[in-house]
């Protein structure tokens, strides 16, 4: 093939001598002679000639050389391009014969000829072999999912099986469910699989038992003692929750009366049976929102009610506990400023009896008048519109502190107009 250093191949006729570069000594490739002698070189081993910055002289017989004494050998050329030649891999089986100035048509097809692959895998073959490696050998290969039929790369197969959804995967309660289709298993756990762990269902009064469905009936007979036993301490819980609660309200109407001559209004709602609550948000949609009794700020004011998601909402579903007001019609509305601009704070309450150590969650807005934004306007018939916060509070960080006391939060609402409201 041509390069630096000439044409070294097989000729299929011995090449006369004046063929061949005096520097490399393989078939001439572009020539180039010296008038000053008639000697030839290849174009590419000219450089060696005139590696010497000065006194450049003929390898071969000492003459010197100028640039100016050196010129294209068209004919030299020409004759060079009719040689026979054997193929370049003729040692690898080619049996092409042919002139110099054909081989590069010949290698277009050559089936000796090493190739790179086209998917790009970086191996080399020869041409006549390429469409076996592409279909055994090549790691980027196309290959059909035999689980879901989608097309991926052999190498990205494995990553496609640990996303397919048809991969069969084995049951977390058992390996004598055998292998289930990955799309299948939540509905296998939650429906057919006789592993699964059942609660009891004194679960939400704190039996902790969990088994299957067969064992769940004889712990029903046998622990009956034990519910028993749980149901008196929760009802002498729950009467010390009514206690706790009644101070804490007479704490609260306290506080109000105190806000209310601040020109400050304030509302507390608590929700007790919080975690039945909360299990029940997260199961079913009916039960996801939690309604306070409405309120009202001042005498004849604005008509308020908190909307509590246990589970969340939005963007704060399944990983917060959300809180919004709702603006409701009232007798009033026509006499009242609108849009709503008043000053909102919702706050969780820490219950920690030491006051110095609480750390509640508050969450303030302030209406832009404005934007004009439909949560904040005259409500109408079927309007469902509300403010508040989708992620108040995470439901790893609601366990922390004291925001849940015996099964119970509690949730404050203070509103404070920031202009005449009108009444």
């Amino acid at each position: 093939m041509a390069n630096k250093t000439g044409y070294n191949m097989k000729f299929l006729s011995e090449v006369d001598e004046k063929y061949r570069c005096i520097i490399c000594a393989n078939v001439l490739c572009y020539p180039l002679q010296f008038k000053a002698c008639g000697h030839r070189t290849c174009s590419g081993c000219l450089k060696e000639v005139f590696r010497a910055k000065s006194n450049c002289k003929c390898p071969a017989d000492g003459v010197y050389i100028n640039m100016e004494d050196i010129e294209e050998d068209e004919v030299t050329h020409k004759k060079i391009l009719t040689f026979e030649i054997c193929c370049q891999y003729s040692s690898a089986g080619c049996k092409w014969t042919g002139i110099l100035k054909d081989l590069q048509e010949h290698l277009k097809n050559c089936q000796f000829e090493i190739i790179d692959c086209p998917k790009g895998c970086k191996a080399k073959v020869e041409r006549q072999y390429i469409e076996k490696h592409l279909s055994i050998d090549c790691h980027k290969r196309e290959v059909t999912c035999e689980y879901c039929q989608c097309f991926s790369h052999y190498d990205l197969l494995k990553s496609h099986w640990n996303v397919c959804q048809m991969y069969p995967v084995s049951c977390p309660n058992s390996s004598e469910c055998g292998k289930i289709a990955r799309i299948d298993l939540d509905k296998h756990i939650l429906r057919d699989c006789q592993f699964t762990p059942i609660s009891c269902q004194f679960a939400d009064e704190g039996c902790n038992y969990k088994g299957r469905a067969q064992e769940l009936e004889n712990h029903l007979k046998k622990d009956h003692l034990h519910h028993m036993i749980i149901f008196r301490d929760q009802i002498a819980n729950q009467e010390r929750i009514i206690q706790k609660q009644d101070e804490i309200i007479h704490q609260q109407e306290n506080l109000l009366q105190t806000l209310l001559q601040r020109n400050e209004y304030n509302f507390t709602h608590y929700i007790s049976d919080y975690a039945k609550k909360f299990n029940l948000a997260r199961k079913y949609r009916e039960h996801s929102v939690i309604y306070s009794d409405p309120f009202t700020v001042g005498k004849h004011g604005y008509n308020l009610c908190l909307l509590i998601f246990p589970n969340g909402n939005g963007v704060g579903k399944n990983k917060y506990l959300s809180v919004y007001l709702q603006l409701m019609k009232s007798n009033y509305d026509d006499i009242l400023a609108w849009p709503f601009n008043c000053k909102v704070s919702i706050k969780l309450i820490d219950q920690n009896t030491d006051l110095s150590k609480r750390e509640d969650i508050a969450f303030s807005i302030l209406p832009d008048k404005k934007r004009k934004q439909a949560a904040f306007m005259k409500p109408k018939n079927n309007d469902f519109t509300y403010f508040g916060s989708s992620m108040l509070i995470s439901h790893k960080q609601l366990k922390t502190c004291q925001y849940i006391l015996n099964d119970t939060i509690y949730l404050q609402v203070v509103v404070t107009p920031v202009d005449d409201i009108g009444v």
